[in-house]
């Protein structure tokens, strides 16, 4: 009954989930948008730092924290995810402690004014987000778990538009808009899913240290820094290789790829749905549906994706030089590597989950790093934008995407996983 109920709050999340992600897409764009538009380069430059800070950290490490508090939540394994808390809290605190040493190394004294707080709010905030989004989405609870995406974007759109309407302010106004929307939607989260006390040392992370160890989490960071790589290494391995000469060249990329890369957006909803859904098979010992589920995700999430990057493909020729200014002239085999791998690394992410919602996180962290290293291998041999690179940009996650089905498929069909009781 109990698992029941869990699948039908998680059934139809996966809709919600993804147009959140759409959303906070958009007040992203509109934030950079804005601020070189309204902002002297000296004041961009520290919100551009403090947004890059940000979003390392939100993504390198508080965003697999988030995945890993709610691999365990769904599997009912409610204790475990306070340690995951715990080390993320240092991560932050040793991270903001660290920012007024880099911020006064790279920034002028004005600048660093505005960029440290800035940072800080964000790394702040991503403490808190992760924390509650992990519990709000283990518990099944998506559609919620959407509403939090939809308020953080809402949130960063009012400030940016306040911005707009009293210049005088936006320097502060948008680099608010970088951490606060952060914080309002983890605090309007905690209230949703709200930590309950037992016996204080829960609350303290105590019981929860006593739990599975730092290998899981370690294992969910570097799926993410794998990732990461194989979908947006390729511009700065680039820069890094190129000459003066080509660094026009290397601008207009990275405008094509991250124009390419949106349709991965679309499949967050089902990374997140298909986790949530797997940890709840796989703790109940439901092997069968556990292996159904993967697949009708990663079919679902590849034929959306698929779609997307077919309409990006079509509109590009209109809406790439467009947003670049000019035509960037990125030859067609680099614009169909783009296509091809934004869909194979889509597809791997979702089929990562299973390995991750059956504790299998170690294997999907080496099949990710495994692909991160080719793609860079295969980069480095080049200066020149061309066959090499869209080589580079498929090989990764195919690699990825072939070694983590192939782990799946030796899933054992019916065995107890190790050190996670089946109920609490």
């Amino acid at each position: 009954m109990r698992v029941g109920l869990r699948r039908a709050m998680v059934h139809g999340g996966v809709s919600a989930v993804t147009l959140g992600n759409v959303g906070i897409a958009v007040s992203v764009a509109v934030l950079l948008a804005a601020g070189p538009r309204l902002l002297g380069a000296g004041p961009f430059v520290a919100l551009s730092l403090a947004w890059t800070v940000t979003t390392v950290f939100g993504y390198g490490i508080a965003m697999p924290t988030e995945q890993l508090i709610m691999r365990r939540r769904s599997a009912r394994d409610t204790q475990a995810s306070a340690r995951p808390v715990v080390l993320l809290g240092l991560a932050g605190l040793l991270s903001v402690v660290a920012l007024p040493f880099v911020g006064g190394q790279m920034l002028e004294v004005g600048e660093a004014t505005v960029a440290v707080p800035t940072a800080a709010a964000g790394i702040a905030g991503w403490v808190l987000l992760a924390t509650a989004r992990g519990r709000v989405g283990g518990a099944g609870r998506l559609h919620a778990y959407a509403g939090l995406l939809g308020l953080e974007a809402a949130t960063r759109i009012v400030l940016v538009v306040g911005a707009v309407a009293f210049p005088s302010g936006s320097t502060w106004l948008l680099g608010s808009a970088v951490g606060v929307p952060v914080v309002v939607s983890a605090l309007v989260g905690l209230t949703l899913q709200p930590i309950q006390v037992r016996r204080h040392a829960a609350v303290l992370g105590l019981r929860g240290l006593s739990g599975p160890g730092e290998s899981e989490q370690a294992a969910f960071v570097l799926v993410a820094v794998g990732y990461q790589l194989c979908l947006n290494a390729a511009p700065l391995v680039l820069a890094w290789r190129a000459d003066a000469a080509s660094h026009a060249a290397i601008g207009a990329f990275v405008i094509t790829s991250s124009y390419y890369r949106v349709a991965a957006v679309l499949g967050a909803g089902y990374a997140t749905h298909t986790l949530v859904t797997l940890s709840s098979l796989w703790s109940g010992g439901s092997y069968g549906q556990f292996k159904r589920g993967l697949r009708r995700g990663v079919i679902s999430a590849t034929a959306v994706t698929v779609a997307a990057t077919a309409g990006a493909g079509a509109l590009g020729p209109i809406a790439v030089p467009l947003l670049n200014g000019r035509d960037p002239k990125i030859p067609l085999v680099v614009l169909t590597g783009l296509a091809v791998s934004t869909v194979l690394a889509t597809a791997a992410a979702v089929a990562t989950t299973g390995l991750m919602a059956s504790q299998r996180g170690s294997a999907a962290a080496g099949w990710w790093l495994a692909g991160a290293a080719v793609h860079l291998l295969i980069l480095v041999t080049t200066t020149s934008i061309g066959g090499t690179v869209a080589l580079a940009l498929v090989a990764g996650p195919a690699i990825v995407l072939a070694g983590v089905l192939a782990t799946a498929r030796r899933l054992p069909e019916s065995s107890r996983p190790l050190g996670l009781p089946l109920d609490r």
